[in-house]
């Protein structure tokens, strides 16, 4: 059983996956398997991964007759990992070869911590920089509020716990990635209630922007789920249920209960103009996607 399993969901990824290949079977930290699951790609991608698997004993390959949607290749590849750790990785990304290394050795010293993300670098298509940010969040807090509030709004794509390292163990505590936009947002915060993130202070990974990776709501929302007929508009409102039944499941004391339920009504009114909006969006007739 190696330590770390990569989960690598892809679907028509053949423009930048031998980059995103690359990168991660460069890694300094050797001891992990690398899940790719291919979701009924149209182009290149199934002789790419066949390309590589045949090269590196580590990967494994695992092929969906239909594109199921992003966020079905997501969960299978966390439920076919058999690493202590684990890691999501973006067909279109990369990491540096020291990703999995400093991110190891970060939870190592953080025996509380459930994950270890790098400070992140957005590239363009032939992987010149774009951006990076200072920015900090209390991700790392002792104090769950701060953690869990922090995630609430949408966070910069230059923070990416999403794709940090996770202890498999408080991944399998959570209520599964679902089917609706900002699903990975609830997620984290689900995370943040059972411990700090480490944030590793190096600029580790990529994350690449371009044409392909640019969606409308409505291509999002196919791109999560494509069997979806009918949804609307109502990102602010769902994050709010989740957040809701992340707080009456945590295993935390009454009193931070009621602290985390201010810091909720703090977000509903700061957000307040989001949610009216998706209150008059369910108001208008029904839209089918086209």
């Amino acid at each position: 059983m190696t330590t770390v399993t990569i989960g690598l969901p892809v679907f028509n990824g053949q423009r930048f996956l031998r980059a995103c290949l690359d990168s991660l079977l460069a890694q300094s930290f050797a001891d992990f398997d690398l899940i790719v699951s291919d979701n009924a790609s149209t182009d290149a991608t199934p002789a790419i991964i066949d390309e590589y698997a045949r090269r590196d004993p580590r990967i494994r390959v695992e092929r969906s007759a239909t594109n199921q949607g992003a966020v079905w290749n997501h969960r299978r590849v966390l439920a076919l990992a058999h690493g202590r750790y684990f890691k999501w990785c973006g067909a279109d990304d990369a990491c540096h070869p020291d990703f999995l290394r400093m991110c190891m050795d970060a939870l190592a010293e953080n025996p509380d911590a459930v994950l270890a993300y790098a400070m992140t670098e957005v590239i363009d298509e032939g992987g010149a920089p774009l951006a990076r940010t200072s920015e900090r969040l209390p991700l790392g807090s002792p104090d769950v509020v701060q953690r869990f509030t922090a995630l609430m709004s949408a966070i910069s794509v230059t923070q990416n716990p999403y794709y940090g390292l996770m202890r498999r163990a408080s991944l399998e505590q959570v209520q599964p990635m679902g089917t609706f936009l900002a699903s990975d947002r609830c997620l984290l915060g689900q995370l943040a209630l059972l411990g700090p993130f480490v944030e590793v202070p190096a600029f580790l990974m990529y994350r690449r922007q371009h044409a392909g990776n640019q969606r409308t709501h409505t291509e999002d929302q196919r791109f999560l789920h494509p069997g979806v007929q009918d949804r609307f508009r109502t990102r602010e409102w769902r994050v709010l249920r989740e957040h809701l039944g992340a707080i009456a499941r945590a295993r935390v004391r009454l009193s931070t209960k009621v602290r985390l339920l201010t810091g909720i009504a703090k977000w509903v009114v700061r957000q307040r103009g989001d949610l009216a909006a998706e209150v008059r969006a369910l108001l208008r007739p029904r839209r089918r996607f086209a």
